[in-house]
């Protein structure tokens, strides 16, 4: 790498499809792996003629050193960057590890099966965070106090919720992971949907995206962290004044409304508490970066990084399913009338067309935009998912494995596809770029 130059990863939100970006990141680090692992069956990789990057920032070196995520984007981030408590970890986690543990959780993170459209109507999070939490806190421990609020698990009724502690495997001075521990910059997007009102003068929203340098009492008299969209990065501190934990910022930068509850800044998922009407929540940072690629890239040139290269990794782009011809949506409002849950914009068979077409149409213009600006060094990684597949919560073995399949299929086609003006492959281009070389 030339001195001064960075290489940076960016990874999409997509809830369980953080499967694909965990697979494809196997390929770059050269351990792409086969068996079945969670009851799901991992498929045999595809045979990659030409390189690889040897020391992602999973493994001895840090071929990124900044790696931007959203969602599950921002899971994969912090296990890339951040070694685990667990006995026996030596570092973070590789691309593959990662993978195992999506595979192994999911049933856990998301149990049941809720459809989009159960999501849609619901009028309570079709999810609680406590699941989610414990798995983190399983790795990365929790602060002291860490409480989460979810529905009771009785199936997928969440008429009732009850506070419940987010178990700590760990004790010690070492019983929590923190953002400031990971050795790559971290770019983990959250949004602070809390505008407060001052003498009945609505709040602007921030239209840049500033680093969080704390998570501040709505209480305390200070507004250093300003309401709209924030990167939690090394250097982020909690309500404490402690380095922000990987629980927190995982619990963060995932809270997708209808999924799953907001996260306050003191993480007391208390909505009926006597700060409840002016706490500072956060939801799912793709509430602005779905894909974190372009906000990322404005990090990066307000830091004056010279970038030597920029992996975008997307969770899939589902295929719009077929039979959407005019004659067809002319007439569609929403689609969720209860008594015809079957048609609609938000809902045709088991589809979302109009979220489909909101999240993928930006994401293309921001991967035309970053092709522009930072030729031969921008490369977007997003395979192809078949139409049905399966909601992006699904914990379906089939589904996953649709998933990663589609993945290996991505690969093989850059692995075959030449790169323009250029007698070597898309990936093996990719890779020189990370690597530095010509």
């Amino acid at each position: 790498m030339a001195s001064g130059t960075v290489n940076i990863l960016s990874i999409d939100g997509g809830a369980m499809m953080g499967v694909v970006p965990a697979r494809l990141l196997s390929y770059i680090e050269g351990n792409a792996s086969s068996g079945t692992v969670g009851g799901v069956t991992v498929p045999t990789p595809v045979t990659v003629s030409g390189g690889k990057v040897p020391n992602i920032a999973s493994q001895s070196g840090d071929a990124f050193q900044y790696i931007a995520g959203t969602s599950t984007g921002g899971l994969l981030a912090a296990a890339l960057g951040i070694t685990p408590l667990t006995a026996g970890a030596t570092g973070p986690l590789t691309a593959n590890g990662a993978l195992d543990f999506y595979l192994n959780n999911a049933a856990t993170i998301f149990p049941g099966s809720v459809t989009e459209t159960e999501m849609l109507l619901g009028n309570t999070p079709s999810f609680g965070n406590l699941a989610l939490a414990n798995t983190i806190a399983g790795s990365y421990g929790a602060p002291n106090g860490a409480q989460a609020l979810l529905r009771t698990p009785n199936g997928n009724n969440p008429a009732t919720f009850s506070a419940s502690a987010v178990t700590n495997p760990f004790t010690g001075s070492d019983s929590c992971a923190t953002l400031a521990q990971a050795k790559p910059t971290l770019l983990i997007t959250t949004f602070n949907n809390n505008y407060p009102q001052a003498s009945g003068t609505p709040t602007l929203p921030t239209y840049d995206v500033p680093v969080a340098a704390g998570i501040y009492s709505a209480n305390s008299g200070t507004n250093s962290t300003p309401p709209g969209p924030l990167f939690l990065t090394n250097t982020t501190t909690d309500s404490s004044g402690n380095s922000l934990s990987v629980l927190q910022a995982c619990l963060m930068t995932s809270a997708f409304p209808m999924l799953l509850p907001p996260v306050p800044y003191d993480l007391q998922f208390n909505p009926s508490g006597s700060d409840a009407k002016s706490i500072n929540y956060f939801l799912d940072g793709g509430i602005y970066a779905g894909s974190p690629a372009l906000a990322a890239y404005l990090f990066a040139i307000q830091n004056d990084l010279e970038i030597q290269s920029f992996i975008s990794v997307g969770c899939g782009s589902t295929a719009i399913e077929s039979g959407l011809n005019y004659s067809t949506v002319w007439k569609w409002g929403s689609g969720l009338n209860p008594l015809s849950l079957s048609s609609g914009w938000m809902s045709f068979i088991s589809s979302m067309p109009l979220l489909d077409l909101m999240s993928h149409a930006p994401a293309t213009v921001i991967n035309g935009i970053l092709s522009q600006l930072l030729p031969g060094k921008f490369f977007r990684l997003q395979p192809q998912i078949p139409a049905g597949a399966g909601p992006a919560w699904s914990n379906n073995p089939s589904t996953l494995n649709s998933w990663l399949t589609a993945a290996d299929t991505l690969v093989s086609t850059m692995n075959s596809t030449t790169e323009p003006g250029k007698d070597i492959s898309v990936w093996q281009a990719m890779i020189n770029a990370v690597t530095g070389q010509t």
